[in-house]
């Protein structure tokens, strides 16, 4: 895997090769690429997002070979570097398959031959190797300070993101509403007793495309403009939905007074007031929180 099944340059150059050759003649060609245990694990850290070690020359010689767009599977624990092929019109599809264990071959056969509609979501943001540039890896700081942008959707905001936390595709597609969804109860949060209401958002679902499929929803809330060091946004929740083509459903969500609090710098945490917007999908509602 990591090392295209040789440590010898000439092996290596000869296996690309015989690839190549064989992307010639296929009618279609599955790649499966990524990380195994002698780039990552515990005790073991990689020192960039790049595929390793020859993997990017098999790439580029199997897509100048190619008659049809390939297939990317990626497996790894961590993040890769896969800005290079997101727009390139010899790739057909990505799909990342994490550490899939022993049935892995089976799951990722039924996903790719149709068989399964996939609905995974990425557990971690993607970015380009430029992500380094920016960020020392012995920064382990969230927020961002003077020598570092922050990390993760919740606080990075710079141009390295290839793909972004959460980001997952269906065979099919899904229309949200949530311009409709009423705010059930607006509550005065953390007020005399700390008993809160619940702020409850009703978001329509559809699936619009022609074959059946899970959409999972996820809910982001925004704490108000103005705030210091404070998230841009947080996941409050997520549902998994199943839709048959044409057909809709409600999902309904609750968010407390523990939704609606942040740290401060000191490390407390309190309820913080102010016009928060819940957000999903492209669509969003605005709350006024009062304490």
């Amino acid at each position: 895997m990591c090392m295209v099944n040789a440590t010898d340059p000439e092996v290596e150059d000869s296996l690309i090769a015989e690839a190549a050759t064989a992307a010639t003649e296929a009618d279609f060609t599955v790649m499966v690429l990524g990380l195994c245990k002698r780039c990552e694990k515990e005790g073991k850290d990689r020192y960039d997002l790049l595929l390793p070690n020859r993997q990017p020359d098999l790439v580029e010689a199997v897509l100048a070979a190619t008659k049809v767009p390939v297939v990317m599977v990626v497996v790894g624990g961590g993040g890769v570097d896969l800005s290079a092929y997101v727009d390139d019109a010899r790739v057909g599809a990505i799909v990342f398959a994490g550490y899939p264990g022993e049935s892995g071959g089976t799951a990722i056969a039924d996903v790719l031959f149709g068989n399964v509609n996939p609905s995974g979501r990425l557990t971690q943001t993607f970015y380009s190797n430029a992500f380094l540039g920016e960020v020392s890896m012995t920064d382990m700081a969230m927020r961002p300070h003077s020598s570092s942008p922050g990390r993760t959707y919740r606080f990075y905001e710079g141009p390295s993101v290839v793909y972004p936390f959460g980001h997952g595709l269906s065979y099919t597609s899904f229309e949200y509403n949530l311009a409709s969804a009423a705010v059930v109860s607006r509550a005065a949060l953390g007020t005399t007793g700390g008993s809160t209401d619940d702020v409850e958002v009703a978001i329509d679902v559809r699936n619009a495309g022609s074959r059946a499929g899970a959409e999972t929803v996820l809910v982001y809330l925004v704490p108000p403009p103005g705030l210091t060091g404070q998230p841009l946004k947080s996941l409050r929740g997520f549902e998994k939905v199943w839709l048959e083509p044409g057909e809709s459903a409600t999902v309904r969500f609750a968010f407390g007074d523990a939704d609606f609090s942040l740290a401060d710098h000191a490390g407390a945490v309190a309820v913080v007031g102010g016009t928060w917007r819940i957000v999903t999908h492209n669509d969003e509602v605005e709350v006024e929180v009062e304490v």
